[in-house]
């Protein structure tokens, strides 16, 4: 019984390393994917905590952790889901952090030209005519 207890404390005393957070799609498309965080780690693991722009992430109807903390599934992502998600795992006499950029892609939408038409120019003279709009990644603009 000596051998098992000091397995034992060699496996409780390890310390954390090695954490990572790996995601099944880095760029999703606003409501339309679901995203899988998984939290990576070495060492002996007693609890893991997810965080979201280092506030602490809480379960609700769309984004659901595993029972044992190690992966975080975000249901059809929005622009709001964008940021750096963390994953802090620990026991009792150490902890290391590891994360993630997610950047959930939108638009083209709210497309504006100004100015707003009908115009009136007289001929020869100069008419300059913006188009914008909300988008990730950026709009990329085609007049005809």
């Amino acid at each position: 019984t000596t051998n098992k207890t000091t397995e034992n404390q060699v496996r409780n005393e390890e310390p954390v390393s090695n954490v990572s957070v790996l995601t099944n799609n880095s760029k999703p498309m606003e409501n339309m994917d679901t995203v899988f965080l998984t939290c990576h780690a070495s060492g002996f693991i007693l609890s893991r905590i997810w965080y979201k722009d280092d506030r602490v992430i809480k379960d609700n109807d769309r984004i659901i952790t595993s029972p044992d903390n190690v992966t975080l599934t975000i249901i059809s992502v929005n622009r709001y889901d964008s940021g750096t998600y963390k994953c802090k795992a620990s026991n009792d006499f150490s902890n290391k952090s590891g994360d993630t950029k997610l950047q959930v892609n939108y638009g083209p939408e709210d497309i504006n030209i100004t100015p707003p038409g009908p115009v009136q120019i007289e001929q020869g003279e100069t008419l300059t005519l913006s188009c914008a709009a909300s988008s990730v990644p950026p709009a990329t603009y085609e007049w005809y």
